[in-house]
């Protein structure tokens, strides 16, 4: 099922959400951690774009709303954002392989103005699934002195993986007539919601 197919994916950007997704865990003590990562596929901006620990209510308002979020499980943080707004890593993940297996399918089967198959694609990796137990390892430099901003570090590096490789995938899409279809720009990653 591609992503047109599902319905699963960003909302049109008349909706008024960000581009720029927040993750969302707190530390041992309560406090809320909201690291922010910049989804745009196309961007002259750095993909980590903002950190936060404060217990202000208000500023955590603020950082949240109209942007979608990423929540760690079991977090005490509370959900500021509507359901709709929280999504899901893994299942997001699933989407963008779902999706690159679609586009390859439709290469295979398209051939070229003459009637020949085309050559494969090389695809981007796409990082592993995210086990928030279990995060992948901080990047070089990063303090274990506090093990969940530690691990909410690492999962901002995870899901700037994610972003890069669905990047490089809407550039290989949108240099290909016959993968381009009706959107000949790049789509936002598709997000899926936490169902």
């Amino acid at each position: 099922m591609t992503i047109s197919e599902s319905g699963e994916g960003q909302p049109p950007a008349s909706e008024g959400l960000s581009p720029v997704v927040a993750i969302v865990h707190a530390t041992a003590d309560g406090v809320p951690i909201i690291w922010y990562v910049n989804t745009d596929p196309v961007t002259d901006l750095n993909r980590l774009c903002g950190a936060w620990v404060t217990p202000d209510a208000d500023q955590h308002k603020n950082l949240l709303t109209q942007r979608w979020v990423l929540q760690f499980a079991g977090s005490p943080v509370p959900n500021f954002a509507a359901p709709r707004l929280r999504f899901d890593a893994n299942r997001t993940r699933q989407a963008i392989i779902d999706e690159v297996d679609h586009l390859g399918q439709l290469h295979r089967a398209t051939p070229t103005k003459s009637g020949a198959s085309r050559a494969a694609i090389e695809w981007p990796d796409v990082p592993g699934a995210v086990d928030f137990t279990n995060v992948p390892p901080v990047p070089r430099g990063v303090s274990r002195e506090d093990p969940a901003i530690a691990d909410t570090v690492a999962v901002a590096y995870w899901l700037q993986e994610l972003v890069e490789a669905w990047s490089r995938i809407e550039t290989i899409r949108c240099g290909r007539e016959h993968l381009r279809g009706d959107t000949p720009t790049p789509r936002g990653i598709p997000l899926v919601a936490v169902s």
